[in-house]
């Protein structure tokens, strides 16, 4: 469930900052606007699968009064694969410095990537079907768990403003608390709300500001519980002039691993240099020269 997480946070996007330039001009139709966004809405994780790209993190470390100790930025590129086993975030810098591992793990790496394809080669029928069934159901549970996050917020319109030079329609997320839902995730995510930028011509999510409104707890609270107040934030643009796709991301939270141990977190995560890849490729990843 831990690993979920970030995928969760993708999905509810899809659905400290200057204040965003209004705009007075009459807004669209809120259902047709919706209905036309629900056809563009992608988990961050599916749309980068078809690219490579460069990750930068910069994570700070605070101290129990929650003043800022220690920087870390890390500098990664990162190879998607059709087979999520295969996805490959090559360290390139961690703090300016070359990891000198590098040549060690890019073997590993290109030895799994032959293994894998050796094994699709030889594959028969049977297992090529199992693996297309599990990547269709994979597909439909993304498209019912978003379904389910435009059933479980109450979704209003609150006006019109400018991101990045583009005019975006602004809404509020806001939790039904007399919503079930079929999906577990639905329990997890009911706990947060916030704030959806909806690029106007493109009807792509823009921006996304979602923060813990009840606390989070996984594993019933044993394995980790997030406090109220953590918050995140998600950019997207055209990164390729073409493609709608992430372009920074903020976390901010805090909360208990375990029971004991105290979970600050504040990463910072910016990416770029996208280069687009065929969705079937079963990695883009070869031994430099």
């Amino acid at each position: 469930m831990i690993r979920s997480i970030p995928i969760l946070l993708s999905v509810v996007l899809l659905l400290p900052v200057a204040p965003l330039a209004q705009d007075a001009r009459p807004l669209p139709d809120r259902a047709s606007f919706l209905a036309e966004t629900r056809k563009h809405l992608r988990s961050n994780d599916l749309v980068l699968s078809q690219y490579v790209f460069r990750q930068t993190d910069t994570r700070i470390s605070r101290d129990f009064a929650g003043r800022p100790e220690e920087t870390n930025v890390r500098v990664y590129d990162v190879y998607p694969a059709a087979d999520p086993s295969l996805r490959y975030r090559r360290l390139m810098l961690e703090n300016g410095v070359p990891p000198a591992d590098l040549d060690r793990k890019d073997r590993e790496q290109a030895a799994k990537v032959k293994k894998w394809a050796d094994q699709r080669a030889h594959e028969g029928v049977s297992d090529r079907a199992a693996r297309e069934r599990k990547r269709a159901e994979a597909e439909r549970h993304e498209a019912a768990l978003v379904d389910e996050v435009l059933a479980l917020y109450r979704i209003t319109m609150t006006g019109r403003e400018w991101i990045a030079g583009r005019p975006a329609i602004a809404f509020t997320l806001d939790p039904r608390p007399e919503y079930r839902g079929k999906l577990d995730e639905v329990e997890i995510i009911r706990k947060f709300k916030g704030r959806a930028w909806i690029d106007e011509a493109d009807h792509e999510l823009a921006r996304l500001e979602m923060k813990v409104a009840e606390p989070v707890s996984i594993g019933l609270g044993i394995i980790a519980r997030l406090y109220v107040g953590s918050h995140a934030t998600i950019e997207r643009g055209k990164a390729d002039g073409e493609t709608w796709l992430p372009t920074r991301s903020h976390f901010v939270g805090t909360g208990r691993i375990l029971l004991i141990r105290r979970l600050d977190i504040d990463l910072l995560s910016a990416y770029s240099d996208f280069k687009r890849i065929t969705a079937d490729t079963a990695t883009s990843f070869t031994l430099p020269k």
